[in-house]
């Protein structure tokens, strides 16, 4: 109730054998309803070797704008359950080999506004929100996670050194 159909158009998707390597494909995808939503999604997948390379994700998701059938219905609830009313933006890019995850070299960066975080009969507001990242040599470094909330600003950053088990040791600084 309350939520209206999930609508996607201009959706515009390629999967190519790359001539060079047999065993690898490109895939590009764009779905995009601008101004409230743009998602594009590029990769090379290497069935031969499991692993993507060249992997770029980048995500506008824009609420100000008061349209949300881009989101499946109970997103769109929760959404309007928290009162959000920001903008999200996500942005991905490196090469995983699934085979060794250690070597996994990826980027993350993603930032959002302006929604309540609700929790029972309570809700926070969050002003803002920004996290920087990186995965490298079997590390996931945490350059900033930063919480704009309540009328504070609360910041972290540390690492997070993966082992053969993928378990994790931690170091953590909050400010």
């Amino acid at each position: 109730p309350n939520t209206q159909r999930m609508w996607l158009d201009n959706i515009n998707t390629s999967l190519n054998a790359d001539p060079a390597d047999p065993g690898v494909y490109v895939l590009a995808t764009r779905i995009g309803r601008k101004p409230v939503f743009d998602l594009s999604i590029g990769a090379k997948i290497n069935i031969d070797h499991p692993g993507v390379q060249n992997l770029k994700v980048d995500l506008l998701a824009d609420l100000t704008q008061g349209q949300m059938d881009f989101l499946v219905p109970q997103v769109q609830a929760l959404l309007k359950q928290s009162k959000a009313a920001g903008t999200l933006s996500f942005s991905a890019s490196g090469s995983v080999p699934f085979d060794d995850l250690n070597n996994a070299n990826l980027h993350v960066e993603s930032k959002l506004t302006n929604v309540n975080v609700v929790a029972g009969d309570q809700k926070v507001p969050v002003q803002g929100y920004q996290l920087s990242a990186d995965v490298a040599n079997g590390v996931v470094q945490i350059h900033n996670l930063q919480v704009d909330a309540a009328g504070s600003a609360f910041s972290l950053a540390g690492t997070v050194a993966l082992n053969d088990r993928l378990d994790t040791d931690l170091t953590l600084h909050l400010d």
